[in-house]
């Protein structure tokens, strides 16, 4: 110590704290969305008493839309993220829980039972580290149809 001067240490070596702050920024830059894609499942017969596959996104990323069509009122969707089931419903109870005016980010656009046509919008972030997927389930003793259109934002 130099009279008349203080002691002075730094607590830390400030290029070795630059390059973990970079380190950092890297990092979170990898997370941000970067590749959005569309995916079409294309109209499914989905059997009597079965779940069918309509969509499937690997990587890593989130669910930002997903316009869900069928042709049973009963018939149920499921989104999975990770192999979890993070919603299920049907448009019977969607739209019986008041949907159809909804501005919550699920919406029944369509529910036309004397046409059999019933069209469900979906604008919830889902978010999955590797995978996502989405299935409809038909709970009825005869086979109708399915399909989706979803948009992903992934990292990559």
């Amino acid at each position: 110590m130099v009279k008349g001067k203080p002691d002075f240490q730094p607590m830390y070596d400030l290029e070795q704290k630059i390059d973990t702050l970079n380190s950092k920024l890297d990092e979170l830059l990898l997370r941000l969305p970067n590749l959005s894609s569309r995916k079409v499942s294309g109209v499914k017969s989905i059997s009597a008493g079965t779940e069918v596959n309509l969509v499937t996104v690997e990587g890593t990323g989130r669910m930002v839309f997903l316009n869900w069509w069928t042709d049973y009122y009963r018939m149920r969707i499921y989104i999975y993220c990770d192999g979890n089931v993070v919603f299920y419903d049907k448009p019977e109870s969607l739209q019986n829980q008041g949907f159809d005016n909804s501005p919550f980010g699920i919406r029944v656009l369509k529910y036309d039972t004397a046409n059999n046509d019933y069209r469900i919008i979906f604008m919830l972030p889902f978010e999955f580290k590797s995978k996502l997927e989405i299935n409809a389930g038909n709970p009825d003793t005869v086979a109708h149809n399915s399909d989706a259109i979803c948009i992903v934002s992934l990292v990559t």
